[in-house]
């Protein structure tokens, strides 16, 4: 699946798969931040996305099993979208406002939204939003989602090794994101990527910690 950003102050679209960036590591494919160089308060990005739909990847209703061109997500049109993250089964999109948006498969409840029903179209993850507190980033993979909040606090859903207290070193299940306590109480982290396995931190201080199955 292919994402587009179209910048509506200057008309101006810019398309790639981002798979395509040279010089790009796999945490850069992983986790995508759009970077403007349009600071205007007036600018609103919208979310794009064509490809394959047999996953629920694509974020609507496709007309077919695929996609051939370039449609925006209808429930994000009125949202100005700041980061977004994807996978093999789904996607998700983080706004200005502070909310995350979740789509795709959604086995063992990895979108973390409370259920195992999957997605087609992008609906909000129950995250406690508040004026001082609102998501900032997200990361998806096949198992679970990780969530970065503007307080340095991090939570994770779905299935796997999600860090949240009470579950020793075993894997656990949750349906609704909780806040990822082991090895970060004190700490605060800037930046989050994810596999099926496995979770990176990133934090102010420039330190790496990894979470996950033989870590």
């Amino acid at each position: 699946s292919r994402f587009c950003f179209p910048d509506h102050a200057s008309s101006h679209v810019a398309c790639s798969d981002i798979s395509f960036f040279p010089g790009n590591s796999p945490f850069d494919l992983l986790h995508c931040r759009f970077r403007s160089t349009n600071e205007s308060a007036s600018l609103r990005h919208v979310l794009y996305s064509f490809g394959t739909a047999s996953l629920y990847q694509l974020g609507f209703v496709a007309e077919s099993a695929s996609q051939p061109r370039p449609k925006a997500l209808d429930r994000l049109m009125n949202e100005d979208v700041v980061d977004f993250a994807l996978c093999e089964i789904g996607g998700a999109a983080v706004t200005r406002s502070g909310g995350c948006f979740v789509w795709g498969v959604n086995k063992n409840g990895r979108l973390g939204v409370g259920d195992e029903a999957s997605r087609i179209r992008p609906e909000m993850v129950p995250l406690a939003i508040s004026s001082t507190r609102t998501c900032v980033s997200v990361a998806v993979s096949l198992t679970h989602s990780v969530f970065l909040m503007s307080t340095g606090e991090v939570f994770t859903a779905g299935k796997g090794y999600l860090g949240h207290e009470g579950a020793g070193r075993s894997q656990q299940l949750s349906l609704i994101p909780r806040r990822v306590e082991k090895g970060l109480k004190k700490v605060k982290v800037v930046r989050i990527s994810c596999s099926k396995f496995r979770t990176c931190f990133v934090t102010d201080t420039g330190e790496a910690l990894l979470l996950g199955y033989h870590m």
